[in-house]
C-alpha cells in the first residue's frame, strides 16, 4: 500500500513494481528534457526543474517501488544530455566517468522519498479537511527547501567533474541546483495536497479534480513564463558577449594591420636612404619597440646570390664587420650555409642584444624561404608559419614573421618577429574586466594547424592549455595578416554571471511562486468548502436528535411574580456581575472569565436561567450588559493583564441590546474609559437570537470588529442553524450549550456531535467552548474529543473581582486530567467565600 494509502486508509489504484518502474523513469526523463530548456549554460542545472516536482508526486503515490524508476530515468536524462546543459539528446560518449552521474540519479530519488517522509510528518499530526496556514508552511518548508538540500549537496561535489568546472564554483552550482529542486517540487504541492485530502472528500466526479487540474494549468503556465524569460536572459547575455568577442577580435585585426604599418614605415626608410647603418636602424626601431610588446625583434636581411657571398661576408652593407652567412645545423648550433642560389642573411637586427643571429640565412628553412619569395614577388607584406621561439621568451612562445619587399641601393627584405601571446595578451589588457577568467583564445593558420591556444589567468597572462569543455558564448572570426588569412577562435568559459542579477532571480522564482501560492490557496480553500460540505451532512444527520435534547432542556421558568421581583431588583440597582473561569483543559490555565449578569440576592427559586429568560424580555439587556461591564472594569484596576497572555472576557449579549440605537458607541466608550484593549472582550450572542437577525445585526457589529472585540456565539448543537449562521456571521468562538454537553457521556449522539464541531471548528480557526461541565468524565471526555476550553461547575468559581486578581497574580491549574496525575485525585482550587 502506498504512503497515502496507508495514511487515509483509502484505497488507490496500486501498481506493479514493473509498472512503477518503467512510468517513473518514463515521466521524469521527460520532465528532465523539459527542464534542460531552462537549464544555465553552465551544465546540467535549471533555476526550474519539474523532474524533481514528478519523482515527488510519484513517491507520494505509488511509494517506493517507482524509486528504481526514478533513478533510472535521473541516470537516462544525464547520459542523454550535452556537457554544456543546453543539448537535449546527445548519447553519452563514454569520456566522462560514470559515477558522478549514478552518484545523483540516486539522490535524485532518496530526495523524493526524504520530501515525501518529511511530509507526511506534519500531515499526520494536522487535522482533517483543510491545512492551517502553519501546517502548510511546514510543508511548504520541508518538502522543498530542507528535502532538496540532499541531492543540491551530491550535484555540487559531482558535476564539476563533468564540465570541467572549477571547485570554487560549488557554491553557485549547489545554490542553482537546490533552488530548481525547490521550486520543482512546489509547483506540483497543491496536486500533492489535494491527493493527500481529496480521498476524504464526499463527491468522486472529476469535478471534484478540478482545482488541483487548475493549480498544475497555473503551475504549467508559470513554467512556459519562466523558459520564455530564462531564455530571453539566455539570449541577451550571449548577444552582449557576442559582442564583446567582436569587438575583441576587431582590435586584434586592428593590431596586424598596425604591424603591417609598422614595415611600411621600415620599407619608406629603407629607400629614401642611400645606406642604414646598424645605429641607425636601432635608432628607428627602438620606439616600435619600446612601445609594442608584441614585436620582439626588427631585422634588414638584403638579397645575396652566391656570387656575390664573398663580398657580403667580406664588408656588410651597413655593418663595417665581417658576417658570415650561417644556418641550423644538426644540433641545433648555427653553421656556415650550405650553397645555394640566394641568400637573406639578417644583417641588421634589433635589439641588438642578440646578434648570435647576425648572418643567419632567413632562406635557409623551406617554409620561411617560401614566405620570402612571396614577399619578393609582391608589392605587399607576406607572412610565415607558427615559429616555436626557444630562447628566453619560453617554449610556449609562438611567432610569426612579417615580410616586406625592400628596393633600394642593396635590395632586401623587412622582417619583423610578432609575439602572438604578447599581441593577445596586450589585447586582451584593453578589456580588463570584460573578458572573465578562463576565457580561451586560439589562433588557427590556413592549414588548421593551431598557432595559438591559451588561458586567459586571474592576472591577465595567457598560459597554454587546451580547448574548454564547455563554454557560454564562442566566436570564429577570420583575420588578414599580410597576404594570409587566420583564424581567431575565442569560447568565453562557463560562468554563472546570471546569478548576480536580480531580474534574472525574479524571472525564474517569482511565476513558479505565485502559481504555487495561487494553486495551493484554490486546493486549501476547496477542501475546506468540501469538508464543511462533508461536516454539514454529519450535523444535519444529527439535527434531530440534537434537537430533541435541547426542547427537553428547555422550560418555560417565566411568572408574573418571579418577573415583577426581578424588575424590583434591577431598579434598586442589585444586579452585579457573577464570574465563572474558562479553562484550557490541555494546560489547566485560566483562559477567559465570563461575566455574567445575575442578582446575587434571588430567591432559590430563580434560578439563572429564569433571570437570563428576564433579562431577553424585559427590554432592559443593554443597560444590564453595560452596568455589568462597567462594574467588572471599575474591579479590573487590579487585575494583572499581561502583553501576550491569553485571558480573555466574555459578556452575553442580546441581538436586541446590540441593535438599540447608540449602544455599540456606548460600549465602546466605557471599554476606553477603563483602557481595556478591545481584544480582550468577546460578545456572546444567542445562536437562536441570530436566526431572525437581519442587517442591522451586521450594522451593529462592524464597528465593534474594527475595534478589535471579538464574538462568540451559544449553541445548542442542531446542526443546520450553526451552520447557516456561522456562513454570514464573524464568529471567533463557539460556546457549546450546558443541556448538550450534560449528556456528553449518556448519549454517543451528542459525543458525534460534539466530535464534528471540534472539526468544523478546528478547520474554520474558531475557538470551541464546551459549557456545563460539572465533573470529572464530562471533563475527560471533551478532552479526548479535542475540545480546547471549558467551563461548568467542576472548575472553581470565581466569587468576586477579589478571586480574580488572585488567580492573575498566581498562576495556578484549575484542573489536571486524572491520567496526569495516576497516584492522587485532581486538585481543585479553594474558592473564595465570600460574594458580592
Amino acid at each position: 500500500m502506498s504512503l497515502q494509502a496507508a495514511k487515509l486508509g483509502t484505497p488507490l489504484p496500486v501498481w506493479s513494481f514493473a509498472q512503477s518502474t518503467w512510468v517513473a523513469a518514463l515521466a521524469y526523463f521527460l520532465a528532465a528534457k523539459l527542464g534542460l530548456l531552462m537549464s544555465l549554460p553552465s551544465g546540467h542545472i535549471s533555476p526550474l526543474w519539474p523532474a524533481a516536482g514528478v519523482a515527488f508526486l510519484l513517491v507520494q503515490q505509488q511509494g517506493s517501488r517507482c524509486m528504481l524508476g526514478i533513478a533510472l530515468g535521473s541516470l537516462l536524462s544525464l547520459l542523454t544530455s550535452g556537457p554544456e546543459g543546453t543539448d537535449i539528446l546527445v548519447w553519452f560518449n563514454g569520456q566522462a566517468p560514470l559515477w558522478p552521474f549514478i552518484a545523483i540519479a540516486i539522490g535524485a530519488a532518496m530526495q523524493a522519498r526524504l520530501g515525501v517522509w518529511l511530509v507526511h510528518l506534519v500531515v499526520r499530526k494536522a487535522p482533517a479537511g483543510a491545512f492551517s496556514p502553519w501546517a502548510l508552511l511546514r510543508i511548504l518548508f520541508r518538502a522543498s527547501l530542507l528535502a532538496c538540500l540532499l541531492n543540491a549537496t551530491i550535484a555540487s561535489l559531482s558535476l564539476p567533474l563533468l564540465t570541467a568546472q572549477a571547485w570554487s564554483d560549488r557554491l553557485p552550482l549547489a545554490l542553482v541546483w537546490w533552488v530548481g529542486d525547490s521550486l520543482g517540487v512546489l509547483s506540483f504541492l497543491p496536486v500533492v495536497l489535494w491527493r493527500l485530502r481529496a480521498p476524504d472528500l464526499q463527491r468522486k466526479t472529476w469535478r471534484a479534480h478540478v482545482p488541483a487540474i487548475v493549480a498544475m494549468s497555473v503551475a504549467a503556465l508559470s513554467w512556459l513564463t519562466a523558459i520564455a524569460l530564462n531564455h530571453g536572459h539566455q539570449q541577451t547575455a550571449k548577444n552582449q558577449q557576442n559582442i564583446l568577442l567582436t569587438q575583441f577580435s576587431d582590435q586584434v585585426q586592428s593590431h596586424f594591420n598596425q604591424r603591417e604599418l609598422l614595415l611600411e614605415s621600415f620599407r619608406a626608410f629603407f629607400e629614401s636612404s642611400t645606406e642604414v647603418t646598424q645605429p641607425e636602424f636601432a635608432r628607428f626601431s627602438k620606439p616600435w619597440l619600446d612601445s609594442d610588446d608584441s614585436v620582439s625583434a626588427i631585422g634588414w636581411a638584403p638579397v645575396v646570390t652566391d656570387a656575390q657571398r664573398v663580398a657580403f661576408e667580406a664588408m656588410a652593407p651597413g655593418y663595417q664587420h665581417r658576417v658570415s652567412i650561417q644556418e641550423m645545423g644538426p644540433d641545433n648550433q648555427l653553421v656556415p650555409a650550405a650553397t645555394r642560389a640566394q641568400y637573406w642573411p639578417l644583417t641588421l637586427f634589433a635589439p641588438a642584444t642578440n646578434v648570435a643571429v647576425r648572418g643567419f640565412d632567413l632562406g635557409s628553412e623551406p617554409q620561411r624561404r617560401e614566405t620570402l619569395l612571396r614577399a619578393s614577388a609582391q608589392e605587399r607584406p607576406a607572412t610565415s608559419g607558427g615559429l616555436q621561439l626557444v630562447d628566453q621568451l619560453g617554449n610556449d612562445a609562438t611567432s610569426l614573421l612579417l615580410m616586406r619587399q625592400v628596393s633600394g641601393t642593396w635590395p632586401g627584405i623587412l622582417v619583423a618577429v610578432v609575439r602572438l601571446n604578447a599581441l593577445i595578451e596586450q589585447e586582451i589588457s584593453q578589456f580588463h574586466g570584460q573578458l572573465p577568467t578562463g576565457t580561451h583564445v586560439a589562433l588557427i593558420d590556413h592549414q588548421d594547424r593551431r598557432l595559438l591556444e591559451h588561458t586567459l589567468l586571474s592576472n591577465g597572462t595567457l598560459q597554454a592549455s587546451n580547448a574548454p569543455a564547455a563554454h557560454s558564448s564562442r566566436i570564429h572570426h577570420r583575420l588578414k595578416v599580410a597576404d594570409r588569412f587566420v583564424v581567431l577562435d575565442v569560447a568565453l568559459p562557463t560562468n554563472n554571471q546570471m546569478l548576480g542579477s536580480a531580474s534574472w532571480w525574479l524571472g525564474q522564482i517569482m511565476p513558479t511562486l505565485f502559481a504555487v501560492l495561487l494553486g495551493v490557496a484554490l486546493v486549501n480553500s476547496t477542501l475546506r468548502q468540501e469538508y464543511t460540505q462533508k461536516l454539514e451532512g454529519t450535523l444535519n444527520q444529527l439535527a434531530h436528535a440534537a434537537g430533541a435534547i435541547t426542547r427537553e432542556a428547555d422550560t418555560a421558568c417565566s411568572q408574573p411574580e418571579a418577573n415583577h421581583l426581578l424588575a424590583e431588583a434591577w431598579a434598586n440597582r442589585q444586579w452585579a456581575p457573577r464570574y465563572s473561569p474558562t479553562v484550557d483543559l490541555d494546560s489547566g490555565a485560566l483562559r477567559a472569565v465570563t461575566c455574567t449578569p445575575c442578582w446575587p440576592a434571588a430567591p432559590a427559586n430563580l434560578t439563572a436561567e429564569t433571570q437570563a429568560e428576564w433579562i431577553k424580555n424585559s427590554g432592559h439587556g443593554a443597560d444590564i450588559a453595560l452596568h455589568c461591564l462597567e462594574t467588572m472594569l471599575e474591579a479590573s484596576r487590579n487585575w494583572s493583564l499581561r502583553r501576550g497572555d491569553k485571558l480573555h472576557f466574555t459578556l452575553p449579549v442580546s441581538v436586541s441590546a446590540l441593535t438599540q440605537a447608540g449602544w455599540p458607541a456606548q460600549l465602546l466608550a466605557v471599554l476606553a474609559a477603563h483602557r481595556l484593549p478591545g481584544g480582550r472582550l468577546y460578545l456572546l450572542l444567542d445562536e437562536r437570537e441570530c436566526q431572525t437577525a437581519n442587517q442591522d445585526l451586521l450594522n451593529a457589529l462592524l464597528p465593534l470588529r474594527d475595534a478589535g472585540l471579538r464574538i462568540g456565539l451559544a449553541v445548542s448543537g442542531a446542526g443546520q442553524s450553526v451552520l447557516a449562521t456561522l456562513r454570514w456571521l464573524p464568529v471567533n468562538r463557539l460556546a457549546l450549550d450546558r443541556a448538550l454537553i450534560a449528556r456528553l457521556t449518556a448519549e454517543p449522539r451528542v459525543a458525534d456531535i460534539v466530535r464534528t464541531l471540534v472539526k468544523l471548528t478546528s478547520t474554520h480557526s474558531i475557538e470551541l467552548v464546551a459549557d456545563g461541565v460539572d465533573d470529572q468524565a464530562t471533563a475527560v471526555a471533551l478532552m479526548k474529543l479535542g475540545c480546547p476550553l471549558a467551563q461548568g461547575e467542576l472548575f472553581p468559581p470565581l466569587g468576586n473581582a477579589a478571586a480574580i486578581t488572585e488567580a492573575l497574580g498566581i498562576p495556578k491549574h484549575w484542573w489536571v486530567p486524572a491520567e496526569r496525575q495516576p497516584d492522587q485525585p485532581p486538585k481543585r482550587v479553594a474558592a473564595t467565600s465570600d460574594t458580592p
